[in-house]
């Protein structure tokens, strides 16, 4: 006697966690290498969008949501340290700023800190210290704006 084959389980699916969000990181920093290392470093696990200038990362600011910005302290131009990190203020939707200097001034480390910098990473840094920095800062309660 033959047998009908067997009729197949049919299990219901497992959900799958929802992905995690993706946080966009904007780089400001003039030199195009600085620029290419952060992205390589940053890019598995965030949105990275880049800026040379402090105009292009204003205009970054203005189109979409930026949760964190990486900035050199030192752009070109009159604006520096405090000035850079005064610029990026955005109203409404001001992001957690990472400073990036070449000066080892610890002086100048504890300005930036106080005008309201979430971080301040010497040049050269280790991928490991940024991606801990990162982390930090996107782990921190978002302060008003």
């Amino acid at each position: 006697m033959l047998r009908p084959p067997p009729v197949p389980v049919r299990r219901p699916a497992i959900p799958h966690p929802p992905e995690r969000e993706r946080a966009t990181v904007l780089v400001l920093d003039p030199d195009p290498a600085t620029q290419r290392l952060l992205q390589i470093l940053l890019e598995p696990s965030h949105d990275v969008r880049l800026a040379s200038t402090l105009a292009e990362a204003l205009a970054c600011l203005h189109q979409e949501p930026v949760a964190l910005v990486i900035a050199s302290m030192e752009l070109p131009g009159p604006l520096r340290g405090a000035g850079v990190l005064d610029a990026l203020r955005h109203p409404g939707r001001t992001p957690a700023v990472i400073g990036l200097t070449s000066t080892g001034w610890h002086r100048e480390r504890a300005m930036l800190l106080a005008s309201g910098l979430a971080e301040c990473l010497y040049k050269p840094f280790r991928a490991h210290e940024l991606r801990a920095a990162v982390r930090r800062v996107l782990a921190s309660p978002v302060p008003p704006a």
